[in-house]
């Protein structure tokens, strides 16, 4: 349904029409006084541009400009009109803007005429109307912090050896399984006919690998077998990649040329310096603190997330409709691509497609209410990105010209979620004992 409304001014009268979305119409109609004066100046304006012997630029007579430059006067007396009506039009109505001042028509030009007046029809997509958000209607539910245990420090302790571990070659002459670590050659043995007498290629030489991370296909082939050992079989797709029409199974030889164990670093003194702390001690207290960290940086995201579902179902505005559909398109588009590069079988990619293409234009349009509420909060605030947050965002790289004013968006949308979220209030959700 449309929404009608009237404004006037001195020289202007504005009758407004809210269409679906934020599409408005104004149908503008100006006063025989103000029509006149733009005629009187759009003949000043052609004057200007007219050299008359005789007579200095500018100053020709008027009517001999009104006599030869008709059509010249009646363009830009028709442009001034539209021109100076449409501005005056959004300071009468200070509450309707333009979303995209490029796309703003005039779809109609009723009449124009120094004694009637002139009427014509205005139309765009305006800016969304962001509804102003109050701090004292917002409640989200607490998030304590947990509590670390020994177990969670052990973890990160255990991780650390892993990534610390050393290996060392077994002297028995064991059976592979799949708790191994083996040393492998690899060799291609297909080749075209013409270079049969050329050495084969090695795809990959004393090499390390993690038995049970293997292919199947490449597992079932050394599994049980000893240093020295070759064998040979051609690869192929692990069930999660059926259908992969671009995939060519490989002949391959592979000769078992070491077994491995991994031998883990003690938990001492020792152990933490060579992580970066001074001692175990510290090394723990390190752990415990970054634990920390990450949760409340995980419990922040939360009450983001949180608060962003609360947003959307208290505050209810349309958007912009021409950005949605861009949106959803580069996406789709993005998408489309990614599906090429992982090779998706074509009927597999257009039902992906065709599912994206049905959920997208609804989280699109959610994602842009929370864009444009956060943005304008943000106004509100005065809250800035400052260099210093732009290069934290992005730490020990340089950030491009065209992505700053992106990332930049980034960051004061984030800093306006954790201003509301510092400012409201938290309830939580654990029961009284007493109760």
């Amino acid at each position: 349904m449309t929404q009608l409304s009237e404004h006037k001014s001195d020289n202007i009268t504005v009758s407004v029409t809210k269409k679906p979305g934020t599409q408005v119409a104004f149908e503008i109609f100006v006063s025989p006084k103000a029509t006149a004066a733009a005629y009187a100046k759009a003949v000043k304006s052609i004057n200007k541009e007219v050299s008359l012997p005789g007579f200095r630029k500018g100053k020709a007579p008027e009517e001999f400009i009104v006599q030869n430059y008709g059509r010249e006067i009646e363009a830009e007396w028709r442009e001034l009109i539209i021109h100076t009506g449409f501005n005056e039009a959004l300071q009468l109505i200070k509450e309707i803007h333009p979303f995209r001042r490029n796309e703003v028509k005039c779809s109609n030009i009723a009449k124009v005429s120094k004694e009637e007046g002139a009427q014509f029809t205005i139309e765009f997509e305006a800016s969304p109307k962001v509804p102003q958000i109050n701090l004292d209607e917002i409640t989200l539910q607490d998030i304590p912090l947990p509590k670390v245990e020994e177990e969670d420090i052990n973890d990160v302790v255990n991780d650390l050896r892993q990534r610390m571990a050393s290996f060392e070659e077994v002297k028995e002459n064991e059976p592979i399984t799949e708790e191994s670590y083996v040393s492998l050659d690899v060799e291609k043995l297909d080749e075209p006919k013409e270079i049969l007498d050329e050495p084969k290629e090695m795809l990959c030489q004393d090499t390390l690998y993690t038995v049970h991370n293997m292919h199947n296909w490449m597992k079932n082939l050394i599994l049980g077998k000893h240093v020295g050992d070759v064998v040979e079989g051609k690869s192929s797709l692990e069930e999660s990649e059926q259908g992969d029409e671009a995939f060519t199974p490989i002949h391959c030889r592979i000769t078992v040329k070491s077994l491995k164990k991994r031998v883990l670093p003690e938990v001492n003194d020792e152990f933490a310096k060579k992580v970066g702390a001074p001692s175990l001690e510290v090394l723990k207290k390190l752990i415990v603190n970054n634990l920390h960290e990450k949760a409340q940086e995980n419990i922040q995201e939360q009450l983001r997330h949180q608060l962003d579902q609360i947003m959307l179902s208290k505050y209810d505005f349309d958007v912009p409709t021409s950005l949605v559909d861009d949106e959803v398109l580069d996406r789709l588009d993005s998408y489309k691509r990614t599906l090429e590069d992982r090779k998706i079988p074509e009927q597999e990619a257009t039902k992906q497609l065709q599912e994206a293409e049905a959920e997208l234009p609804e989280k699109v349009r959610e994602q842009c209410k929370l864009f444009f509420i956060y943005i304008y909060f943000a106004g509100t605030k005065h809250l800035q990105v400052s260099p210093k947050e732009m290069q934290d965002e992005y730490p020990n790289m340089p950030i491009q010209e065209d992505l700053k004013a992106r990332i930049s968006q980034k960051i004061l949308l984030r800093k306006a979620r954790d201003f509301i979220i510092s400012h409201v209030k938290k309830i939580s959700n654990q029961l009284d004992p007493l109760s």
